[in-house]
């Protein structure tokens, strides 16, 4: 049995008369396993307590640099830890992890549909030519539909082959909800239902808008994203005021695109946020943190 027993003698009666808050708070005070051993866990406790003070510390940091906003939902009483990440940065992925293991949550939200995350977990599996032109007619819609799809398909590949993983810290963040037993909930909307809409958005306008000021403008937009290292330029990503620029060129340049890939989704991922309970990490594309905080705050 534990106990916890203060050493000032400021007062004669028995210890245990001492109110709780004194023994916590004076130096003289140790926490004892039994009678008989006398152990002193005292430097124990105040050590953990110190190691939660950096943790909190983490949080706040990351708070102050933009990459976690603190939403709290004052209708149910549910707090959420939404963390921005840019999808091929392994470091986003141990930041994720760095957050969960911190806040402990009952709930981790991530930015997929259920499809998405069963590819994910299962890992990506190169296949043949012939497998790639099944899933190609497979895949629901028309011939737009299927292109718009076979090119979203193709981007990820090119990031493979350049040594990223698309999509880690969603990886990680479902990971660890299973380790801490966690409740897992998938907040984006479908991804055949976003291609649908993507299809019908685009226009042959947009596109060529797009490839022809793109590569002028790109780099003015965000400094230095356009040269030198490739994981420093991914890490450029994580900075709300590069991301915020980024959109907003996009936003100019390819307007009925952004609308589905961008704003609808922050809509509906705020709607599944709403819904949450308790402790929550949320994990979204930093690209989607103006906009959920945007309507969190004016639904509260």
């Amino acid at each position: 049995m534990l106990f916890m027993e203060c050493r000032c003698h400021v007062c004669p009666m028995a210890q245990i008369t001492l109110p709780l808050w004194h023994k916590l708070l004076c130096p003289t005070s140790v926490l004892l396993g039994d009678e008989a051993s006398g152990t002193d866990y005292f430097p124990l406790v105040f050590s953990a307590m110190a190691g939660w003070a950096r943790r909190a510390d983490v949080i706040k940091q990351f708070i102050a640099m933009g990459r976690i906003a603190h939403l709290k939902n004052s209708s149910n009483g549910a707090e959420i830890f939404l963390v921005g990440t840019a999808h091929v940065s392994a470091k986003s992925a141990e930041e994720v992890e760095e957050v969960i293991g911190i806040v402990k949550p009952d709930i981790v939200a991530v930015e997929l549909c259920e499809e998405r995350a069963k590819k994910l977990l299962a890992g990506y599996h190169d296949t043949s030519l012939f497998q790639k032109v099944q899933e190609f007619m497979k895949f629901p819609g028309g011939l737009k539909q299927k292109v718009v799809h076979l090119a979203l398909s193709a981007s990820y590949q090119a990031m493979r082959e350049a040594g990223l993983e698309p999509g880690k810290e969603f990886k990680v963040a479902m990971e660890e909800a299973k380790a801490r037993r966690a409740g897992i909930l998938l907040i984006d909307q479908r991804y055949d239902v976003t291609i649908s809409k993507l299809t019908k958005a685009i226009r042959i306008r947009d596109v060529i808008n797009l490839l022809g000021i793109a590569g002028a403008d790109m780099e003015q937009i965000v400094e230095g994203l356009s040269s030198g290292n490739l994981i420093e330029s991914i890490e450029k990503l994580k900075r709300r005021d590069a991301v915020r620029k980024l959109t907003s060129f996009m936003d100019r340049t390819f307007p009925s695109a952004v609308r589905v890939m961008l704003h609808e989704r922050d809509e509906y991922m705020t709607r599944q946020l709403l819904t949450c309970e308790g402790k929550v990490v949320g994990v979204v594309g930093m690209a989607h943190m103006d906009g959920i905080e945007r309507r969190w705050k004016k639904a509260q």
